[in-house]
């Protein structure tokens, strides 16, 4: 109950916090999300990222269905319902870190300073990180019936642990790390040899299944191919997982962005000398205990794919929900080392609670970031000044926010820093222009991307609906059939241009392709009252 009302005093602000960044892509531009008629897309084709890229998280995508169902667009749903995660989440990492403590109160104290642990943040106040805390929910379920089975010999158990590790690997990537992770557990704790077989082979059951589905699905290859490429695919993606395991790939970045900053502060420097020392205590022990043993290995696992053990130390204060799941393996080491400390127990709650005390006050303060969209923006560009995304970002929500002057001054930055022209930074100084009335000068920046990228869907899409509302319907219809022809054909995008097209055509007098492409667009976008609208006005 007092961890309970502790996340409720910390985090209960979150509940009036707005949409922002990828929730808008995530719930309202997802297509799959939107319809139970959609659920063969959602378990049956990958999803794309801002960049184009595949992805493949079905049961993550089904999360968001199922709430945008229940929620609407009503923000202050989602984050009851993150928060509530988070309380179940709470409690199963009690019952966890009491499991490996004879100290019942200093596993509460441990418990306490994991949820008011900054890195937290980003987890508990933003919708679209929630899918870490189901997946850490699943992580402690799985560990704790690991440990059951051991005592109980359950066949259940068995399946309901292959079941777990299953959701999980098609929740998030991550998923996929449960498997190594849970082996070593069995390796160091159980001590009967035939459980151990038992619970690998489960284990092994239940992960290659679903890497060889998400290697067919992520790279496009369905069953008309050879077994032998989709086994290639597979070994492929495994082996590049695994370079990044031991070579982490973004070491050099990290080691630029460790140069102490002008943002830097007291409270960021009071932080890591905290996070440190917790790190090196629980290195020095951690090779003498079972426990500590398994918490640092699990915590390693967790983090190099992602991230790097240095940024964790540079990140202690910065919120990154990539480092969820790690600071799991991470305190549950410090909390099995401080056990075995032979050091008076008063001065370790007393230190517990300094601890707990100033993460709680940089914890409050910095969750106000996620409030609303503006909010998030300047503290990325605070964080990352010369990163353009940021900056374009920022430039974003200004638009929104109808402040074009300082929408421009961020957009022209966000071109500065870069030298490969980028499509959405080209595309939001167009749509600046265009609202400013400067429509020649609109032109001339989508027309000088276009020079460089003849196949960017964004700005012909962009191109022809500026030329559709000057009337310039033969031109628009040049530039949108071209971008319908690059457009993902299951994204709002392509609904939105076809769409237009359905409006040029509609003009024109020809009435069966306008219905063609209204129909094809509410096949993308069923309740988009525009589209119907349209549809209606073609018969």
């Amino acid at each position: 109950i007092l961890i309970f009302l502790f996340i409720a005093i910390l985090y209960g602000k979150s509940v009036f916090f707005s949409f922002i960044a990828d929730d808008w892509f995530n719930i309202f531009d997802n297509a799959k999300v939107h319809s139970l008629t959609d659920l063969n897309k959602i378990f049956f084709t990958p999803q794309l990222n801002f960049s184009g890229a595949p992805y493949f998280r079905p049961i993550d995508n089904l999360f968001f269905l199922i709430t945008y169902k229940a929620f609407g667009n009503k923000p202050f749903l989602y984050h009851v319902f993150s928060l509530t995660l988070f309380l179940v989440f709470a409690y199963l990492l009690f019952f966890v870190y009491g499991r490996f403590s004879k100290d019942k109160f200093l596993a509460f104290i441990f418990v306490l300073i994991f949820v008011c642990h900054p890195v937290i943040v980003e987890v508990v106040c933003w919708i679209s990180a929630r899918n870490q805390i189901i997946l850490g929910i699943l992580f402690l379920l799985t560990l704790i019936l690991i440990d059951r089975y051991v005592r109980k010999r359950s066949f259940i158990g068995l399946i309901v642990i292959s079941a777990l590790t299953s959701v999980a690997i098609l929740f998030h990537e991550l998923g996929f790390l449960f498997f190594p992770v849970f082996v070593i557990y069995c390796l160091i704790f159980l001590e009967d040899r035939k459980v151990k077989i038992k619970i690998i082979l489960t284990l092994l059951v239940s992960i290659i299944p679903w890497v060889v589905l998400r290697s067919f699905l992520v790279n496009n290859q369905f069953l008309p191919h050879p077994l032998s490429v989709h086994l290639y695919t597979f070994f492929t993606l495994f082996a590049s997982y695994l370079k990044n395991i031991f070579t982490p790939f973004w070491l050099k970045i990290y080691y630029y962005d460790l140069q102490i900053k002008s943002s830097f502060d007291k409270d960021v420097l009071i932080s890591i000398l905290i996070f440190t020392g917790f790190l090196a205590l629980s290195l020095y022990y951690a090779l003498k205990l079972k426990t500590a043993r398994f918490g640092l290995f699990a915590f390693i696992l967790f983090i190099l794919p992602s991230s790097g053990l240095i940024n964790l130390i540079h990140k202690s204060l910065i919120a990154d929900r990539y480092l969820f799941l790690p600071l799991i393996g991470l305190i549950l080491t410090c909390l099995n080392v401080t056990d075995k400390l032979k050091i008076n127990r008063k001065l370790i709650y007393s230190m517990g609670g300094i601890v707990i005390l100033i993460f709680s006050i940089i914890n409050y303060n910095l969750s106000d970031s996620w409030k609303d969209e503006l909010t998030y923006s300047l503290r990325k560009v605070r964080e990352f000044p010369d990163n353009f995304e940021e900056r374009n970002n920022l430039g974003t929500a200004y638009i929104n926010m109808g402040l074009l002057e300082e929408a421009e001054k961020e957009i022209n930055l966000a071109m500065s820093l870069t030298d490969k022209p980028s499509e959405v930074v080209y595309s939001n100084m167009g749509y600046i222009k265009y609202l400013k009335g400067e429509i020649d000068e609109a032109e001339k920046i989508y027309l000088n991307y276009l020079s460089f990228d003849q196949k960017s869907y964004r700005i012909l899409y962009n191109l022809g609906t500026l030329y559709l509302e000057l009337n310039k319907t033969g031109l628009s219809k040049y530039y949108l059939e071209q971008a319908i022809l690059y457009a993902p054909p299951d994204s709002f995008e392509y609904a939105d241009i076809a769409n237009n097209l359905g409006i040029i055509c509609l003009i024109s007098g020809d009435n069966k392709k306008a219905r063609y492409y209204f129909e094809s667009a509410l096949k993308i976008k069923p309740y988009e009252e525009r589209y119907q609208k349209n549809l209606r006005a073609s018969y």
